[in-house]
């Protein structure tokens, strides 16, 4: 039932969040298309509501110089040239030539047959030649035909009649010019001919001409879309300040699409549409955004939080963009578009920001009225702006990307002014480069101060937050001066041996030093606990004499740690160099220390409760952090004579970590760790070098003590793991003794106060210890090199032997790598200083490790925070 619930929980849970999701996207691409289609939703009172026909309310100006193509006057000219186009006729038929010469045949024969016809009266004649259908014969022109009695005259009238008509159809006869041909008859007939002749011919041959050229469509439409074509560009051209339309004056096309080019005109059946695209322009733009955060940058699109804030600079700088897209357009280069390409390569990556920067200027240049030139400039000076700006840990570098930008901005303008067919304005031109120069300067100093907000507001790891925690005067870091100098001095050797890796290897480096800086402040609390702070020798571990209590002590500095950061509000990503740089690995000498005391008693120990509580490294910065801590402070307990000890022993601690799986959550790759180990071992050989004896200069070993013998790695004795007397005063075992009982007390208060962070005690607790390591089999044995040990082999030691390291020295690694301390060796003097065995059959093995400086005194491996009692 208590699952069920669970499950239901979760499921709630996860709707609630998803819809918390989708109630924020709506609200982004609603607030987005608002103001993509602001003009249209709010019009300015710039704008007129004018229409073709209407009188204008007042004079408009030009508000800017502008040369434009006229559509209309080009329409216009085109209408004029394909009116003057005449229509195009086919040839003549010369078919219908002959059909009309064989009628006219026939009919002068009837003609003839009818007047020589003895038997028909007149009237009969009359009413014969009237039938001829063809024919339209007025009474005047029939009784002359029949008044004609001389054959030899007919005859000539006859020919008469088909010569004319048959050079008349061999011309073009149109149907709009048929009557003209039949009105000029009488000028082609002969002067020989009477009044009377001249008209029955006339008539005959009017009625006989027929249209035989036609129209032709085609022809025709195909001549008026050439003329067309060929009508050159209609350019109109206004200066500023030039009159568009006076008040009073009827506006026609002409009017409207100046006003309309100058976006001055305000059409109010366009409002729904343009709101309409503004929004589908938002809802496009916020699906590319959305899938390549989710494919590139998981993290990121599951942290509400940093969606939100790239939601905000993004529709801020949105609403600039549509603040400066007016009619002038040196006011593009006035607005500082690439501090939000700055500020995004800050926070995420530069990937993300090219992809914002391309998304801003298309939404920009739609806003500025389809401006091509807002769009170019908002993108080159972005994106150019980015490539420039390269790694953001120091400030100058703002401001060279900043010269960047402004000299970009001054590229495009010239580029667009010297393309431009107008003259160019050496005004405008000059405006725009102030613009540009202003430019610059304006988004490295906006993306600075909007990173100072952020930081401080949302307690992100800015560029300038990560500056203020560097500065030594930093609360924090002076508190960690007064109560632990010695570990101090030992964060800031990591910090500088840290920011030295993550540089080679392209990694945060400055996030990586601020972090090295704090990783190990939970040792205020009980600094005199770990070597590092142990000045008079006492070690208040021996008067506890309480394995599972030092254990917890030494673990403690983790859990305080990120108790003391959140107390501070440091960032909670330096927060998590606090809580990984152990990882998961355990105490081991109190450890082992527990185990013999059981071996009588039969008890089992309870691994859990000498294990850090991690999580192990989960990035490349924390991994960096854990092998720098863990090279830098073995290199320094170990007090190497040569290089070769300085070498034996970095490899130790990286191979050490490979084998106990530390960095498999970090994504560091071979080729990484093969960098970092000859970074820091470049960078130790010139810290740690042999240096020479002066003359009258106290000895390293005095006379009469007995010289500390040189073992291979893992077997050094711990010259940090300062001892107290066995000895010692009896005053000073009493004041021992009751500073280790006030310790204890105050370390049990200290312990109350993390009961309040869920989650840390139960992850301690759910940790799974590593199996038991294998006892040395020769001592003095040396690991190999790092660059020489292949993937496989490093898989094969973690699986061999059901995953536990094949060396005892490499199984007595912990985690902080400059705090731990060796074991003692059987022959050595008893009144010199000592340091504890290694591995976990240490009760039969001699082997000694490179111990760390803020270990305590106790801890058997190079890396854990163990005091040796």
């Amino acid at each position: 039932m208590e699952q069920i619930l669970k499950n239901r929980q979760e499921q709630v849970q996860r709707a609630l969040r998803v819809s918390v999701y989708v109630l924020l996207l709506l609200i982004f691409v609603l607030t987005g298309g608002i103001i993509v289609a602001y003009d249209a939703l709010i019009p300015s009172s710039s704008k007129l509501a004018l229409t073709e026909g209407q009188a204008a309310p007042r004079d408009v100006l030009a508000p800017r110089s502008l040369q434009f193509e006229s559509d209309v006057l080009l329409r216009e000219k085109q209408e004029e040239e394909i009116g003057a186009v005449r229509p195009i006729y086919d040839p003549p038929d010369t078919s219908i030539a002959r059909e009309q010469s064989h009628l006219a045949r026939q009919i002068l024969d009837y003609i003839e047959n009818v007047r020589f016809d003895d038997f028909a009266t007149v009237q009969q004649q009359r009413e014969d030649i009237s039938a001829i259908t063809d024919l339209s014969l007025s009474p005047q022109v029939v009784d002359t035909l029949l008044n004609i009695s001389d054959d030899e005259e007919w005859r000539e009238i006859d020919l008469q009649i088909v010569r004319l008509l048959e050079r008349v159809m061999g011309g073009e006869v149109r149907e709009d010019t048929i009557q003209s041909i039949r009105d000029n008859l009488p000028n082609q007939i002969s002067a020989s001919y009477s009044e009377s002749e001249v008209q029955v011919i006339q008539a005959i041959v009017s009625d006989l001409i027929r249209v035989n050229s036609f129209y032709n469509e085609e022809l025709t439409r195909q001549e008026q879309e050439r003329v067309a074509e060929d009508v050159p560009i209609e350019m109109r051209t206004f200066v500023e300040g030039q009159v568009i339309i006076r008040e009073g004056e009827i506006a026609n096309e002409a009017h409207i699409e100046a006003l309309d080019r100058f976006g001055l005109l305000r059409v109010e059946e366009r409002k729904a549409a343009q709101f309409a695209g503004g929004l589908l322009g938002m809802v496009l733009i916020t699906t590319l955004l959305g899938v390549y955060i989710r494919m590139y940058h998981p993290g990121v699109f599951l942290d509400p939080r940093f969606m939100i804030l790239l939601g905000v600079l993004f529709l801020v700088f949105l609403a600039g963009a549509r603040i400066v897209s007016g009619d002038d357009s040196a006011q593009y280069y006035f607005y500082p578009s690439a501090a939000l390409a700055f500020l995004v390569t800050t926070l995420v990556s530069p990937q993300l920001a090219i992809v914002m920067t391309i998304s801003l200027a298309t939404l920009a240049g739609f806003m500025s009225g389809d401006s091509f030139e807002f769009t170019i400039l908002a993108g080159t000076s972005g994106i150019l702006g980015i490539l420039a700006l390269g790694r953001t840990e120091g400030l100058t570098s703002y401001f060279r990307a900043g010269i960047a930008v402004g000299l970009v901005s001054i590229g495009v303008a010239a580029f667009f002014a010297l393309g431009a067919e107008t003259s160019v304005d050496f005004f405008v031109i000059a405006t725009k480069i102030a613009g540009s120069v202003v430019n610059g300067l304006l988004s490295a100093a906006v993306a600075l101060a909007g990173l100072y907000v952020i930081g401080n507001l949302l307690n992100i790891p800015t560029s300038l937050k990560i500056f203020e925690l560097l500065q030594p005067n930093h609360p924090l870091l002076q508190e960690l001066l007064r109560k632990a100098p010695g570990t101090y001095q030992h964060s800031l050797q990591v910090a500088n041996l840290a920011e030295r890796g993550a540089l080679e290897i392209g990694a945060d480096a400055a996030l990586v030093r601020a972090a090295a800086m704090y990783h190990d402040v939970g040792k205020m609390s009980r600094a005199h606990f770990f070597v590092e702070n142990q000045v008079d020798g006492r070690n208040p571990h021996d008067k506890l004499n309480d394995p599972y209590q030092s254990a917890q002590i030494i673990i403690n500095h983790v859990v305080e740690g990120e108790r003391i950061a959140r107390r501070y509000r440091l960032p909670a990503r330096l927060r998590d160099f606090i809580l990984e740089h152990h990882g998961t690995t355990q105490v081991k000498y109190f450890h082992n220390q527990a185990l013999e005391h059981t071996e009588h008693t039969g008890e089992t120990v309870d691994i859990a409760q000498f294990t850090y509580p991690g999580p192990r490294p989960r990035s490349r910065e924390t991994a960096i952090l854990m092998l720098a801590d863990g090279c830098e402070s073995s290199v320094r307990a170990r007090r190497p004579e040569d290089k070769t000890q300085i070498q034996e022993t970095v490899d130790f601690i990286f191979e050490t970590r490979l084998q106990e799986r530390q960095l498999d959550d970090s994504g560091l790759t071979l080729s990484d760790l093969r960098v970092l180990r000859d970074t820091f071992l470049s960078a130790l050989h010139a810290v740690f070098h042999p240096r020479i004896a002066y003359p009258g200069a106290p000895s390293r070993v005095e006379e009469g003590d007995e010289k500390p013998s040189q073992l291979p790695p893992g077997e050094e004795q711990d010259a940090d793991a300062v001892i107290a007397d066995k000895t010692a005063a009896p005053d000073e075992a009493a004041a021992t003794d009751e500073e280790t009982q006030a310790d204890i007390q105050a370390g049990d208060e200290d312990d109350g106060t993390t009961e309040d962070q869920p989650g840390v005690e139960a992850e301690a607790e759910a940790i799974v210890p590593e199996p038991d390591v294998k006892e040395s089999s020769a001592e003095g044995e040396k690991p190999e090199d790092l660059a020489a040990v292949p993937l496989d082999n490093v898989k094969a030691a973690q699986a061999g032997d059901g995953g536990e390291p094949v060396q005892d020295a490499e199984a007595d690694a912990g985690i902080d790598g400059a705090e731990d301390s060796s074991g003692p060796d059987e022959d050595t003097d008893k009144d010199t200083v000592t340091a504890p065995k290694t591995g976990r059959a240490s009760e039969t093995s001699a082997t000694v490790k490179p111990e760390t400086d803020d270990q305590p005194a106790a801890e058997p491996e190079p890396d854990t925070d163990d005091i040796q009692p």
